[in-house]
Formats: C-alpha cells, sequence, structure tokens
C-alpha cells in the first residue's frame, strides 16, 4: 500500500488537480460498480513506471456511491490520486471532458471504470510517445476479459482486429484516407486510447451521443486536421465485456444502431461539405453496421428468437441514408 494522503478537488465549476511529476493522468470516470472499480484501480497502483497521476472523476446519481468510491479511493493512501467531485450528473460525453479538463498532464487516458490497464500501459505511452509529437490520440491493442478477469472471446473485437489496416510499424490515420478507413470499420477500442491535450485543442466528446461518442471524436479530430496514431505490438488495456455494462445495454436494445446509423450520416455530410466523397460514400454504406445486424438476426433465427431478428431485420431499411 502506498503511503501518503489522497488529495481531492472541489466542485467548483471544473476545477483540476495538480500533481507534481507525472507524465500522464489516468482519469476514471465513475458512476456506479464498485468492484470493478476496485480492479480498475489496482490495474493503476500495478503499473511498472510510478510517474503517474490518478483522479477518479465521479458522475454518481446515489450519494452513497459516490462515498464510497471516495473512500475506496482513499484506501489507497497515495497522493499521486485524487478524486474530482462534480457538481452535478452529466452525459458520458460531459464526463469524458471533465477527465480531460481535471487533468494535470498533456497525456490523459480514459480508463473506464469497468476496465483494467496491463502493467505495461504507462511504460509503453512513455516509450513511444516522443515518436508522434503531433498525433491527437495513440491508441493500442487490447484483450477482452469477462465478469471475472477471465480471457473471453468476443466477435466484435476480433472483428476490429482484421479491421485495421495492415502496416509494419504504427497506423497513421489522417485526412480523408483515415476517415474513409473508419467508415469502412471502426478498428480503434476506444478506451485504449492516450490523447495528447495540446494536440487535442478545442476538439471534444458530444455531450448527447451515448454509443458513437468516441467514433464521432475520432472524424471530428481527422476533419479538423489531427493524426491518430495505432500502436503496434503488446496489448496493453483489458476491456471487460460482462451484461451489466453500457454497451451490452445499448446493443440489447437496439438503440445503439440507431444511433450508429445517424452518427455515420452525420459523418457522411460533414466529409462531403469539405471534398472528402471517398470518406463520404463509406460513411453512407455503413457497411460493417449492416453486416453486424444480418449476423445478430441470423444468429437469433438460430436460436427460435423469431420476434427479436424481425425487430433487427426491420431496422435495416431505415439505415438508407437521408
Amino acid at each position: 500500500m502506498h503511503q501518503g494522503n489522497v488529495r481531492h478537488v472541489a466542485s467548483q465549476g471544473e476545477s483540476s488537480t495538480r500533481v507534481q511529476g507525472p507524465l500522464i493522468t489516468i482519469a476514471v470516470p465513475f458512476v456506479s460498480g464498485l468492484a470493478y472499480l476496485r480492479k480498475a484501480l489496482d490495474s493503476v497502483f500495478l503499473q511498472t513506471r510510478s510517474d503517474w497521476a490518478l483522479v477518479l472523476c465521479e458522475n454518481c446519481v446515489d450519494p452513497h456511491e459516490r462515498e464510497a468510491a471516495r473512500a475506496l479511493l482513499e484506501s489507497y493512501g497515495d497522493p499521486r490520486a485524487s478524486f474530482h467531485q462534480g457538481s452535478e450528473h452529466v452525459s458520458m460525453g460531459a464526463n469524458f471532458n471533465r477527465c480531460i479538463g481535471v487533468a494535470s498532464t498533456d497525456l490523459v487516458t480514459i480508463l473506464h471504470s469497468d476496465d483494467e490497464l496491463l502493467p505495461t500501459y504507462v511504460e509503453t505511452v512513455i516509450a513511444i510517445e516522443s515518436q508522434h509529437r503531433s498525433a491527437s490520440m495513440l491508441f493500442f491493442r487490447a484483450i477482452t476479459i469477462g465478469s471475472q478477469g477471465q480471457p473471453v472471446y468476443s466477435f466484435v473485437d476480433s472483428a476490429k482486429k482484421m479491421l485495421a489496416p495492415r502496416s509494419r510499424g504504427a497506423v497513421l490515420l489522417i485526412g480523408e484516407a483515415g476517415l474513409r478507413s473508419l467508415m469502412i470499420g471502426n478498428f480503434i477500442m476506444a478506451p485504449t486510447v492516450c490523447f495528447r491535450k495540446s494536440q487535442l485543442g478545442a476538439i471534444k466528446w458530444s455531450e448527447t451521443l451515448k454509443f458513437t461518442l468516441d467514433l464521432d471524436l475520432y472524424c471530428k479530430a481527422l476533419i479538423a486536421g489531427k493524426t491518430i496514431v495505432g500502436i503496434r505490438g503488446a496489448a496493453q488495456y483489458a476491456y471487460r465485456r460482462h451484461t451489466g455494462s453500457t454497451t451490452a445495454a445499448l446493443s440489447q436494445n437496439l438503440y445503439r444502431f440507431v444511433e450508429e446509423s445517424a452518427t455515420f450520416d452525420a459523418i457522411s455530410s460533414s466529409a462531403r461539405s469539405i471534398g472528402w466523397h471517398k470518406a463520404a460514400r463509406a460513411a453512407e454504406r455503413k457497411t460493417t453496421l449492416r453486416l453486424h445486424l444480418l449476423l445478430l438476426a441470423a444468429s437469433d433465427l438460430a436460436r427460435g428468437r423469431f420476434r427479436s431478428a424481425a425487430s433487427k431485420l426491420r431496422l435495416l431499411p431505415q439505415m438508407d441514408s437521408r
């Protein structure tokens, strides 16, 4: 256990915590789920490098959950850790923006509170970030784990790996070519991303989107002339898939597909307005989105869930760009 006291950030506007010496801030947005939160925090304290700052950005609805999260963070007794209490409960995107805003360093990673960093995450970021000073974001490979931390197979996560551009070195996403590759299939594992605040500038997460806010952010960055870099090599992040996650809930009620379709339409419009017609056409096709729905419908039919399959198939004609 590390010695010292956790520093607190008062909720006066969106003030920030200053920690001396860190090279990267690990910001953890938290709404609920203390058991997973402990695993996420443990993964930060188990990093092979120690020059990081940790800030827990609570966004709780339940004040008891908030105080329990605060107490959990205090139990580590480490001066590198701080607690940011928001003035009110906000959307996911707004809390992500909070995370960036309160970070004390230029490099910031948003660690989802039900995921885990692998032990060399910080070491890897620090080792390679100087090679990509112009990048607004660096993303890494990830493994997929289940509710108990066991390795699990995920078709979606496997598809992301197959969709990633083939490259011997780093994957560079720049301009129309970068946007088009993401419109063919989003291969970025969102929570692995390390952001460089000085390059990200005024680009922020949407505060209204629930599922596609990460894809929306990447596309806004590329359209604004920013660079996104994917790092090859060993996985540095453990992404947890479980039935209580926001992703699972939005997939179950099909909201994610409706929002994805609308987001692709918006990106297509933005790309076409600046003459990026190849990227616009890729967005309009929504190929991977349609395939995903078809595969889920086929799975439902194989299991005799005919109503569920029908609801997915009814969405397909609604995805035609308007």
